[in-house]
């Protein structure tokens, strides 16, 4: 004859496999959270700050067509690339990447470099790197 208490014991340990999947799915929900840290300590505590201009933009479209309920949809869509470049040491340097917001060739922002590695923009406008 089992007793109350062992048989709530032995449904209590049926559940962990439960419980360990639920914390694996809160860790790795935390993933972005955490490299968004990283990212961020790296670009206060490593890069330098310089000033980036854009010279000259790029845009992408492209087009899908697909069919809903009988009938054909044709989506059109775009984003703009942009070029810019800057200045360390008196070397030149130049990058590419989509930048959100109202800017334009010529416009100055700051941005961060790499002092390890100057030809590479980590964290320039809005984020690129």
């Amino acid at each position: 004859m089992v007793t109350r208490r062992a048989a709530s014991a032995q449904q209590a340990r049926k559940g962990w496999p439960f419980f360990v999947f639920i914390i694996l799915i809160g860790l790795g929900l935390m993933t972005p959270f955490v490299l968004q840290a990283i990212r961020g300590y790296r670009i206060a505590g490593i890069c330098q700050p310089t000033e980036c201009q854009v010279i000259g933009e790029k845009t992408h479209t492209s087009s899908s067509t697909s069919r809903l309920g009988g009938h054909w949809y044709t989506t059109d869509s775009s984003h703009q690339e942009f070029s810019w470049s800057y200045t360390v040491d008196g070397t030149r340097y130049m990058a590419e990447g989509q930048e959100m917001g109202n800017i334009y060739p010529g416009v100055r922002m700051p941005c961060w470099y790499d002092p390890a590695a100057p030809a590479r923009l980590f964290g320039g406008p809005r984020g690129q790197g």
